[in-house]
């Protein structure tokens, strides 16, 4: 299988495909709308146990006929687009990328002249996060809302982030053994920072930052048109001219806790597609050096965990033959400084873990992952998982994996885990933590 930069294979169905939805899209919003107000998250639910005038429910009533009467107006049109839109499904490519350039004059030179395959080695961080960007209707089932502003607010903290202002992530090494043993805090946000904005749901968003660095380059730059790179796959080249490229595969598989013969098949594919991939994309040839692979990295919400007994199935595929977890000694089996990334959806806005602080204190401790983390399903007696709290084993339930390769490398390179993170900067905004890895590569020898 091979990626696409666009959905349809011509202009002309892309517009059509444009036309349809925008027909649909009204009839679409309106019933999110309507089942996204009776869907009401514990947030909300706290919001209206405080609110004497009953100001929220006294909306609902009001907007709902309103809602409901738009519906009915946009029905006809939904219908037309559909009609539309369904029969260009069959013609649609199922996955595509996107990718932005830099178009400055100095673009392309940077980052090449980083790196050149010698010396003492180079330094790669990756991370990964599902946000739950669904529609308010559905996003609400993970007690979260407030979909737009919310992806505001993350795309914000994740630049901030990138600029390291009071950035606090809950991080330990592979090497170590005690969970807490290296928290830290990062560099404090430089000063002329605009102060602290509170925007809708109770979220604080924090200042942006007038960071520049590399020449004057902003980060806002950067997330815009990319790295200062030629070749946004290629990392850099060797001496010879050889392209270093890295390869890196983001996914979701199916959620359903039953259904793990259909994670198993997704696995199965995910693999072919990366081969497939990695040979259509590919410039070695006759006329051109061989390119070297310095990394290959697996990354996403995979939707079991390596602990759970209903989870087996998946725990012992061949994927985890090809691709290294850092996490686990083996199938059903974590390493003890590993935990769970799915928190428990009922403790989501409860004051303990609504900011990064506060959930790094509590994931620091026994106790406080037992209170907040998701755990396995228990079939012992007990009302709920905070009731029995006392029979959790473990440190909760890790869904969301890094994954890198040892195999299909460059055999003079030698890649190991440097650290590996689980970051509490996205509290109050997804059920789930984000987690990093840093990946160290060191080089042979330059060669005389």
């Amino acid at each position: 299988m091979v990626l696409y930069t666009t959905p349809f294979p011509n202009s002309c169905l892309s517009a059509l495909h444009a036309v349809s939805w925008a027909l649909i899209f009204p009839c679409y919003w309106l019933v999110d709308r309507l089942v996204a107000s009776f869907i009401p998250t514990t947030y909300e639910k706290r919001q209206r146990a405080d609110d004497p005038c009953c100001l929220q429910l006294f909306c609902t009533v009001l907007f709902t006929p309103v809602y409901l009467a738009l519906f009915v107006a946009a029905l006809p049109f939904a219908f037309l687009g559909f009609i539309f839109w369904s029969p260009l499904q069959s013609a649609r490519r199922p996955y595509s990328y996107s990718r932005l350039e830099d178009k400055s004059p100095a673009g392309g030179a940077a980052l090449l002249s980083e790196w050149k395959g010698t010396g003492a080695g180079k330094s790669f961080c990756f991370a990964t996060a599902n946000v739950c960007l669904l529609p308010d209707s559905l996003a609400k089932h993970n007690n979260v809302f407030n979909t737009q502003e919310r992806a505001k607010e993350i795309g914000q903290r994740i630049r901030n982030g990138a600029a390291r202002p009071q950035i606090k992530i809950y991080i330990d090494s592979p090497t170590n053994t005690s969970i807490s043993a290296a928290s830290f805090s990062s560099l404090v946000s430089p000063q002329g920072s605009d102060g602290a904005r509170a925007v809708p749901g109770s979220i604080k968003r924090t200042a942006s930052v007038e960071y520049k660095g590399d020449g004057g380059r902003h980060p806002s730059e950067e997330a815009a048109n990319g790295p200062a790179s030629g070749d946004p796959v290629q990392v850099g080249s060797t001496p010879q001219d050889q392209r270093i490229v890295g390869y890196i595969a983001c996914t979701h598989l199916h959620a359903p806790p039953e259904d793990s013969a259909i994670r198993c098949e997704q696995l199965d594919l995910l693999q072919d597609w990366l081969a497939d991939f990695r040979k259509s994309t590919s410039s070695s040839s006759t006329a051109n050096p061989e390119e070297l692979v310095v990394f290959d990295i697996i990354c996403g919400d995979l939707n079991f965990d390596n602990c759970s007994s209903d989870d087996k199935l998946e725990q012992q595929h061949s994927l985890f033959t090809r691709y290294k977890d850092p996490c686990r000694l083996g199938p059903g089996e974590e390493k003890p400084w590993a935990i769970g990334t799915l928190l428990d959806t009922n403790g989501l806005y409860d004051e303990d873990v609504c900011t990064p602080d506060n959930l790094q204190k509590v994931l620091e401790s026994e106790e406080g992952r037992r209170e907040y983390l998701a755990f396995p399903t228990s079939k012992s007696p007990g009302a709920g998982q905070k009731g029995r709290k006392d029979l959790l084993k473990g440190n909760g339930r890790r869904i969301d994996y890094m994954l890198h390769a040892e195999e299909g490398l460059c055999p003079d390179w030698k890649a190991e885990v440097e650290e590996f993170s689980f970051i509490t900067q996205l509290s109050g905004l997804t059920d789930h933590l984000p987690v990093a890895m840093r990946l160290m590569v060191s080089a042979g020898e330059e060669e005389a």
